[in-house]
Parts: C-alpha cells; sequence; structure tokens
C-alpha cells in the first residue's frame, strides 16, 4: 500500500457521493500526475471497448468527456448511451468506478471547449 494511503471505512464515507469523489479528486490531484484520467469503457452492438481518456470536467450533474463525434467512443455512446468511467489513483490506493447514461453536450459547450484547445490539438 502507498505511504500516503488510507484504510477505508464506510462510517467515513460522505454520504453524498459527488462530495466524497470531490474529495478524493483533491487530494490525488497532490500526488498524480494525471488525476483527470480514467478508463472509458462503451458497448454497442459490438464488443464492449475501453481506452483511456481525460475527464475535463466533472460536478454534480456528470462527468464530461471530449470526444471527435466520428470516433468508435462517439458512436457507441450515440447507440447504447450506456458508459462506465473507473479512476484509479495509486498514491491514495483508491479506485473510482462510475456507472452512468451517456448524453452528448450541448453545440455551445462543445465549441467552446474546441476553442480552449491548443491548436496542434484541434487539428489532431
Amino acid at each position: 500500500m502507498p505511504l500516503n494511503a488510507q484504510e477505508l471505512h464506510r462510517k467515513d464515507l460522505q454520504p453524498d457521493p459527488f462530495a466524497q469523489f470531490s474529495e478524493w479528486y483533491r487530494m490525488a490531484s497532490e500526488t498524480e500526475p494525471e488525476v483527470e484520467a480514467a478508463a472509458l469503457a462503451t458497448a454497442s452492438g459490438r464488443a464492449a471497448t475501453v481506452r483511456m481518456v481525460l475527464v475535463r470536467r466533472f460536478d454534480e450533474n456528470g462527468f464530461q468527456v471530449f470526444t471527435n463525434y466520428n470516433s468508435r467512443k462517439a458512436e457507441d455512446l450515440d447507440k447504447s448511451g450506456q458508459a462506465e468511467l473507473l479512476y484509479y489513483w495509486h498514491s491514495l490506493s483508491r479506485q473510482v468506478r462510475i456507472s452512468c447514461q451517456a448524453t452528448r453536450l450541448g453545440p455551445a459547450e462543445s465549441n467552446d471547449y474546441f476553442g480552449s484547445r491548443p491548436r496542434g490539438s484541434q487539428i489532431g
């Protein structure tokens, strides 16, 4: 177990899962090089797939992952709407699994995010 990891006891958890996640995220951001990295699993009529993504924003309304609308993950999410995220923070000995219904953000939010990215990332 990593040196700064704490034992996990149900009595120590916050009743609000988003508040608990936010606390762990804050703690992990102090030690993890890519705190926003998570595994995203999707499935449609084909086999399930999983890949690493960066979750750029989250709040009590959900977790935002940005992707090319023509990518396989976008196609899977459009077809099934089902997704799972898995965060793993080694320094905390914590993993958080999130099962969710995925929906597209509005065009304004997508365009704002795209516009905020470096030119090289936009081209990619």
